[in-house]
């Protein structure tokens, strides 16, 4: 969707009927386009005197005056200083003990024999035992016709192997001799002592410079400063809608190109490119000093989008900026950088296209938006 009607009104082949509508223009031409402007205040200019500097006063020092002396100064007291001279050693040796020696014990186990040992598991027994009925027995009480019997059963043993103690453990000593180490030291031979000796005053002579009379001030008044100052003063209030008739190709949203170039990742225009917009847009401002222009530039796929987003804003930059070197008010002028964002043709990021088309994208253009 076109975002034109935000900015101003494109009226293109519309009838006298519509234009009378709205405070539309009343007698519009036919296939031509009007851009709503509003006439801005018209100032006049007045000289009004400003004080830049009131009056004040200045001080002049005059120097003091000096008289030259000579006095003669110490500068280091006589004193004493003391030399040391160091000790003088000898070297003896001592014999030191580094591990003292101690008994070393060997330890003799124990000898055993193997033996057994018989252990009486059970004890010799006997009891009455009683044998099974009779089968012809008749008596009905069947304990009648049984056998009783004594039976003794003998005792039960078991062998257990075990170990008589031949030869108790017991334990020898061996002397270990202690360890020696021959230790060098240095001792004194001949103590440290200190030598007195004597160090002489120094003095220098110095010049002083004796006040004779002192610094003072002289005064001067220095009178008021003024400067005459042009002001605008608004002479004619503005604010007034007015219908301006422009191309159709200047109000597109796509605006009219502008054949002007810049060197490769460059954003300063060339000689050539400053005398196009001289011969094109500069002419067009002064003529319709009503309008606002918006500078739109673009870049090709090439390259991040970041980058040619930021070098085609720094291109729209360069022109405003050229234009208001040439008077015509900022507040007229709005630059507006696409980038690679709105390719006259397929040549996007991956797609294979020549210099020449790739040129087709890297254009400046510029449309007429109301005021």
């Amino acid at each position: 969707m076109k975002k034109l009607f935000t900015l101003f009104i494109m009226l293109c082949g519309m009838t006298g009927i519509l234009f009378a509508q709205d405070g539309l223009p009343s007698n519009p031409t036919e296939s031509k386009c009007y851009v709503k402007c509003v006439t801005p205040d018209v100032y006049g200019d007045s000289t009004v005197q400003v004080l830049v500097r009131p009056e004040y006063r200045t001080l002049r020092t005059e120097a003091p005056k000096y008289k030259k002396v000579t006095k003669t100064i110490v500068i280091q007291e006589a004193s004493k200083r003391y030399e040391y001279v160091p000790a003088v050693y000898k070297t003896v040796y001592d014999t030191v003990i580094t591990e003292e020696g101690y008994n070393k014990i060997a330890i003799q186990e124990a000898k055993f024999s193997g033996s057994f040992k018989t252990v009486q598991l059970e004890p010799k027994t006997a009891r009455w035992e009683m044998g099974p009925p009779a089968p012809d027995c008749a008596s009905p009480n069947p304990m009648d016709c049984r056998v009783v019997c004594w039976k003794e059963y003998p005792a039960k043993f078991t062998q257990i192997p075990t170990q008589l103690l031949d030869k108790d453990s017991d334990i020898t000593k061996s002397r270990i001799k202690p360890k020696y180490k021959l230790v060098k030291r240095q001792i004194i031979d001949k103590p440290a002592t200190t030598r007195e000796i004597a160090i002489p005053e120094k003095t220098t002579v110095v010049e002083r410079m004796v006040l004779v009379e002192d610094e003072n001030t002289v005064e001067t008044v220095v009178p008021a400063e003024y400067k005459d100052v042009t002001i605008q003063v608004l002479k004619e209030k503005g604010g007034l809608t007015v219908w301006r008739e422009m191309e159709c190709d200047l109000t597109t949203e796509e605006g009219q190109v502008l054949p002007i170039f810049y060197n490769t990742g460059s954003a300063e225009l060339t000689a050539a490119s400053r005398k196009t917009i001289d011969d094109n847009l500069l002419e067009l401002m002064r003529r319709e000093p009503l309008i606002r222009v918006e500078i739109q530039s673009h870049t090709d796929s090439r390259g991040s989008a970041a980058s040619n987003q930021a070098l085609s804003q720094r291109r729209a930059q360069s022109v405003v900026n050229y234009l208001v070197s040439k008077g015509i008010a900022r507040t007229r002028l709005v630059a507006k950088g696409y980038g690679e964002t709105r390719l006259t043709n397929n040549c996007a990021d991956g797609v294979n296209c020549t210099d020449l088309q790739h040129s087709a994208n890297r254009r400046t253009s510029f449309r007429v938006i109301s005021q």
